[in-house]
């Protein structure tokens, strides 16, 4: 008795823990960061020279990004196109909403048959407008 009590519970936590890795989306991708200042208004200054660029609080800066990719490829290709190459931060970041991934993979496969900077600000603005409805994000654009 007392074993079939133990091999219940241990199946049981087996049962649990499958089902949790299974329910837990976890996807990894790149915020494109081009600042990261002290005070809001110095932040906002920075944020104003791109077209598509949105701020975060984080860790008691005020982080200035201008865009998220999924691939590395796609964050290159803003990076280049953008030719902020001496300034540009790559910030690895976990997307726990399949929804938002699922969006992200979109942009990233418009990103990848772009070749003009207007038609990648434009691409970035709308995916700005997208990551404002899952972040705490202050639109700059």
């Amino acid at each position: 008795m007392a074993c079939s009590i133990i091999l219940s519970i241990i199946f049981s936590f087996m049962v649990i823990k499958a089902y949790n890795a299974l329910g837990s989306y976890k996807a990894l991708c790149y915020f494109v960061q081009v600042g990261a200042y002290n005070n809001r208004e110095n932040a906002l200054s920075s944020a104003k020279r791109y077209n598509s660029s949105f701020i975060m609080m984080e860790d008691n800066l005020y982080k200035v990004y201008i865009g998220v990719a999924k691939s590395e490829e796609v964050y290159n290709k803003i990076v280049s196109l953008l030719n902020i190459d001496e300034i540009a931060f790559k910030k690895n970041a976990l997307i726990t909403d399949r929804d938002l991934s699922d969006k992200i993979d979109l942009f990233d496969k418009v990103i990848s048959k772009v070749n003009s900077k207007d038609k990648l600000y434009e691409v970035l603005i709308e995916e700005a407008n997208n990551l404002y409805k899952y972040y705490d994000i202050e639109l700059i654009f």
